[in-house]
């Protein structure tokens, strides 16, 4: 957790999907998946209606219980699924 608290200062209040998924250790396409879902709350901005997230939002994810009472599993936690989920395929779902 200390190199995450280096890449995102403190007062870093506001994240785009990218810096979300970077925080939460995820993909793109998980961050969009959650949105949708409702299981991360996500606002847009006024104009081009882009999809930002609170901090504390985020943290509430890492929580158990938190995202729709689901206990979330990373693929960290799992070597089958740090195989599954970390192959190139899947690779071309984090440019989105």
């Amino acid at each position: 957790m200390a190199d995450l608290a280096q890449a995102f200062p403190q007062n870093q209040e506001w994240f785009s999907v990218e810096e979300a998924a970077n925080y939460l250790r995820v993909s793109k396409r998980t961050i969009y998946s959650w949105a949708g879902q409702r299981l991360l709350r996500a606002h847009r901005t006024p104009k081009a209606g882009l999809l930002r997230f609170k901090r504390n939002d985020l943290d509430a994810v890492l929580t158990t219980d938190s995202a729709g009472d689901q206990n979330l599993v990373h693929g960290t936690d799992d070597p089958v699924l740090t195989e599954l989920w970390g192959n190139k395929a899947d690779a071309a779902y984090d440019k989105l």
